[in-house]
């Protein structure tokens, strides 16, 4: 087994538009590995960037690590396509991030100074809560919705409980809309569908029917009425 069939990166980041000391256009992606795998090549890298020669395991190393992440890059990366191998180099590029601004990396600080930075940040907001507490004046606000509530009009005390005078007049309530189809005994139905439909009165149909029948027919249907 070795480097290049184990799943190395931590993380492959996307691409990132840069330029180089020159003003050229580069595009920058982040290959993230661990510490301890960086580790190994931490004697490795003054000596490449010296040109000067090293034994062949660390050679080996070196390579597979590139290729490792050359590989990654290109196939968690879009949109990269593809990815030259050959005339990579070592740059002096240990930064956190790419400024925005300047567009140049920053640069790690050591661990002690990065807590002092941190606790001066942390007592300088401090600071200036405390100045803006000292700058706030007390006030003291009046309920103006107590006076909105006495004005507004209420229901008088036993308005519900009081029985003598009459509720409603002779006309009873005036309150309200009064249909149109009030006192109609087909207004259940829709408007439009009684205005599209032709309703007929069954009863009185039945009545001219019968008038209508023959005088023998009419004989038949009285004697049958009166059994």
């Amino acid at each position: 087994m070795g480097i290049r069939n184990m799943q190395v990166p931590v993380d492959v980041g996307s691409f990132r538009r840069v330029f180089d000391r020159a003003g050229n256009a580069c595009v920058a992606i982040d290959v993230i590995f661990a510490p301890w795998v960086v580790s190994k090549l931490a004697n490795c890298v003054p000596i490449i960037q010296r040109g000067g020669k090293m034994d062949t395991t660390r050679q080996s190393l070196v390579v597979d690590l590139v290729t490792v992440a050359l590989r990654n890059v290109q196939n968690y990366a879009k949109p990269v396509k593809e990815v030259n191998s050959r005339g990579w180099k070592f740059l002096k590029a240990s930064y956190k991030f790419l400024d925005e601004q300047t567009n140049t990396p920053v640069e790690f600080e050591p661990a002690d100074e990065q807590d002092d930075v941190e606790e001066v940040k942390e007592v300088s907001a401090v600071e200036q809560v405390a100045g803006a507490q000292e700058a706030k004046l007390i006030e003291v606000v009046a309920d103006s919705s107590a006076s909105v509530r006495r004005n507004r009009g209420v229901l008088k005390p036993g308005f519900l409980t009081n029985t003598k005078g009459v509720l409603y007049g002779v006309s009873g309530s005036t309150e309200g809309v009064i249909p149109e189809n009030a006192g109609d005994p087909m207004g259940w139905l829709p408007k439009k569908l009684r205005q599209s439909c032709k309703i007929v009165d069954t009863a009185s149909t039945q009545q001219k029917t019968s008038s209508g029948l023959p005088a023998e027919q009419q004989k038949m249907q009285k004697e049958i009425e009166q059994i």
